[in-house]
């Protein structure tokens, strides 16, 4: 049986099929991801008070599922400055970067997979920005100090300085902290665990190493590690961001039945039978001797 590392590059995504086809795939993602970004920090963003409202809901479901556990974790780390630091810090760019090495992984080594993999990444952006948007939710970092959880991004190191949320009179973020940080409300799903599941689940079968199995482990540790530890996720918005991988994964695989389906059509030419049918050379016409 042909390993998924060995399928050949025609099956895998279109810009491997021409030269320099890589840059064309990079720049998409880059485009689509910065649509999703400008949408969730622009005209997605919630406002405090109903994002203070649905957090206070999330809360009161954790306590009836006996699952409101956030502020005991945190405790548990709060004396160990340098590992509430490696929450901050991991909170931040790792995740990015462990997400695109992944890609690059995909894309070299399994073309096959990555198409379906890439593409439930990208069906993970549309349905995110629509749990912002129905359900803004305040990270409980920046709930009232009653709540009992710590801002540890304000408080403790973290990579780039103190990251503290400013509020405007009416209790709406500023200008200034949104265009540094982006919307603070856009917590329900977590895509950082969201996006550590993606990364570990893409990968998994081409990890041939112990040390890549354990790193990639290690990643979904770090990964809920770091957004429960600073306060940034509930418990519940971290299953909402399995669920969304998911749902965006079930995705996936439907567009590729879809377009297998209408590839299958009566009189759809099959690729193999006019690929051959376009080499395999025309006999030559007998030649009659003459007598």
């Amino acid at each position: 049986m042909t390993d998924a590392t060995e399928r050949p590059a025609t099956e895998g995504p279109l810009a491997r099929r021409f030269r320099g086809g890589w840059i064309v795939e990079i720049v998409a993602l880059r485009a689509i991801y910065q649509v999703y970004t400008w949408v969730r920090n622009g005209p997605l963003q919630g406002s405090t008070h109903v994002a203070f409202r649905h957090a206070k809901q999330v809360l009161r479901l954790e306590q009836l599922l006996w699952l409101d556990h956030e502020r005991t974790i945190q405790q548990w780390f709060l004396p160990h400055r340098a590992l509430v630091g490696l929450a901050n810090v991991y909170h931040g760019p790792p995740h990015m970067v462990v997400t695109i090495v992944c890609f690059v992984w995909l894309y070299r080594a399994a073309p096959k997979r990555y198409v379906r993999w890439r593409n439930a990444f990208v069906f993970m952006l549309p349905l995110a920005l629509l749990g912002f948007w129905l359900y803004p939710l305040m990270p409980p970092a920046n709930m009232p100090a009653r709540y009992g959880i710590i801002d540890t991004k304000a408080e403790y190191f973290n990579f780039g300085g103190p990251q503290r949320i400013e509020y405007e009179p009416d209790g709406e973020p500023t200008d200034e902290y949104l265009g540094s940080h982006g919307n603070p409300y856009a917590g329900m799903p977590s895509l950082h665990v969201g996006w550590a599941a993606w990364s570990v689940l893409a990968v998994w079968p081409l990890a041939r190493r112990r040390w890549q199995k354990a790193a990639l482990i290690g990643h979904t540790v770090l990964s809920f590690f770091a957004v429960t530890v600073t306060g940034q996720h509930r418990l519940i918005d971290i299953a909402a961001g399995c669920a969304l991988l998911a749902g965006a994964y079930g995705l996936a695989v439907l567009l590729e039945r879809l377009l297998a389906l209408r590839g299958s059509r009566p009189g759809t030419p099959n690729k193999a039978t006019a690929t051959e049918a376009i080499t395999t050379p025309t006999a030559a016409p007998p030649t009659t001797s003459s007598g």
